[in-house]
């Protein structure tokens, strides 16, 4: 067994709800750039199977097995097989945009000051998650698939005041009031640089 401690001071990826996580999923099976973050600890927690699985002899091995099937398409082509064995559709992969639930407002979310991102609170953004309709409060409840937020900017970008933070997927211009009051409390900005941490900090693997 292997722990993976990594840096859950942001979200992993660039985008948070149900529908959108599914989208940058897919985005890194088709190995296209932009969530790094979420690449690297993919990859960190597949290779410590591999090796642990003895699979591959060691950590530097497995992590060339697992970009060569990304790039050869293979890693895309088996999930896009699971997904149909599953009950989805046979192309799924390559018309996910035509699948995947889309929010009927989407606005951006812009920098009240100019600086650096200096540090985002994480339960904020997952109390607006909710708040769209992308989380439950009850058991019960019924989640609205295509809410959520995406195309954040990570800690240590430089924004300029009128850009943009982020995008909101709502419903309902109600629901942006509501979660735009909620994200004024989420992000800090700093006028200087900020450091940035690593994303996986520790790997453990304890003597048993």
């Amino acid at each position: 067994t292997t722990a993976i401690l990594t840096d859950m001071n942001q979200s992993l990826s660039s985008a948070a709800g149900n529908g959108l996580e599914v989208a940058t999923a897919i985005k890194i099976l088709r190995n296209e750039p932009g969530e790094e973050r979420l690449l690297e600890v993919a990859l960190s927690l597949g290779a410590n199977l591999l090796v642990e699985s003895d699979l591959a002899a060691d950590k530097s091995v497995a992590l060339e097995l697992l970009n060569q099937v990304l790039v050869s398409g293979k890693a895309a082509e088996v999930f896009g097989r699971m997904v149909f064995s599953l009950g989805g559709p046979h192309d799924f992969l390559e018309r996910s945009e035509q699948y995947l639930p889309k929010a009927s407002k989407i606005v951006e979310y812009f920098a009240s000051q100019s600086g650096y991102l200096q540090s985002v609170n994480a339960r904020v953004l997952g109390q607006v998650i909710i708040e769209l309709g992308g989380g439950r409060i009850h058991a019960h409840d019924v989640l609205d698939l295509s809410v959520g937020l995406d195309q954040a900017i990570r800690i240590g970008d430089q924004v300029n005041r009128g850009e943009p933070i982020l995008r909101i997927h709502a419903s309902s211009e109600t629901e942006i009031e509501r979660v735009q009051n909620l994200l004024s409390k989420a992000f800090v900005i700093s006028e200087n640089p900020i450091g940035l941490k690593p994303v996986i900090l520790e790997t453990i693997t304890p003597d048993l």
